[in-house]
């Protein structure tokens, strides 16, 4: 389903933006350990973190500049011409006066302005994710996209850690071959969206993303070129902020549900339970499906 529409946050200049949506009635999933299921029961909190925090060095790289590097290696490797519509294509992206500066300096300046929030969407859980993403005392957090979504429809949130915020997206992770790229991926540069973009490597995790972009990435890119208005100060604000906070101000009334670990013992299943009925909350909770010794 490719739906796209623009929202503007009343009293400002915020905007929502949709690419590539999951289904209303898609789950998303997101498994996390005990630690960071505190944080969200206790602070009703959705953690987003910075695209130079994430493992990925790619993470957050201008797709134009990521498939020049990528492909600019690949003719090395093989020396064809194959790819010669694809890199003239790139040029035209990188036009006036980008090409002159490094795409290592842009990619991190980009990488230091985008912050993400990752779900899984599937229709149930997935034993691959809880041996990548947690332990015995783990959970998996779930609820229906629609819902997630009226959260940012109906603005029923905040950013903890800023007044404003230039934009923040969500959608579904397009997954490219960086490894035997193709002439077409010249013909789709315009659709592909800064953060939502992975290699084909990751496609089993079937990953939806909500963005936040902290300040407007080309006005920032040109002052930063601008080395006399490029100040220390712009730098400090730039690197502030490794992390932020989605504040959810109807938490408690969002049909969240809590799947345990398959290997989660009574005890902390109990205690958990006995958490959310202290804190007021109504979620659900459910044992794993899958059976393990």
């Amino acid at each position: 389903m490719d739906k796209e529409k623009n929202i503007s946050k009343s009293n400002s200049n915020n905007v929502i933006k949709y690419f590539n949506e999951p289904d209303d009635e898609d789950y998303l999933w997101r498994y996390i350990d005990i630690n960071k299921l505190l944080s969200f029961l206790l602070e009703k909190k959705l953690h987003l973190s910075r695209f130079d925090q994430l493992d990925d060095v790619h993470e957050g790289a201008p797709v134009e500049h990521l498939i020049k590097k990528l492909t600019l290696h690949k003719l090395e490797q093989e020396s064809e011409k194959k790819f010669e519509h694809l890199l003239m294509k790139i040029a035209v992206h990188l036009s006036d006066g980008i090409l002159k500066w490094s795409r290592e300096a842009e990619t991190k300046l980009y990488q230091q302005l985008f912050y993400t929030n990752c779900w899984l969407i599937g229709k149930r859980e997935s034993m691959a994710m809880w041996s990548a993403y947690s332990n015995k005392d783990s959970v998996a957090i779930k609820i229906k996209y629609k819902y997630l979504k009226e959260v940012f429809n109906k603005k029923q949130f905040k950013i903890l850690e800023l007044e404003e915020f230039y934009e923040i997206r969500l959608g579904k992770i397009q997954y490219i071959d960086f490894v035997n790229l193709h002439e077409n991926i010249a013909d789709v540069i315009d659709k592909i969206q800064i953060g939502f973009t992975k290699d084909l490597s990751y496609q089993h995790e079937n990953e939806f993303r909500i963005c936040l972009v902290k300040n407007n990435p080309e006005k920032i890119w040109k002052k930063y070129q601008d080395k006399e208005r490029w100040t220390i100060n712009d730098k400090k604000k730039l690197m502030a902020n490794k992390g932020l906070s989605i504040i959810m101000s109807n938490f408690e009334n969002l049909p969240f549900e809590i799947v345990f670990h398959p290997k989660t013992d009574l005890f902390s299943k109990d205690n958990l339970k006995k958490l959310l009925s202290k804190l007021n909350l109504p979620f659900k909770t459910f044992d794993s499906e899958i059976a393990l010794r």
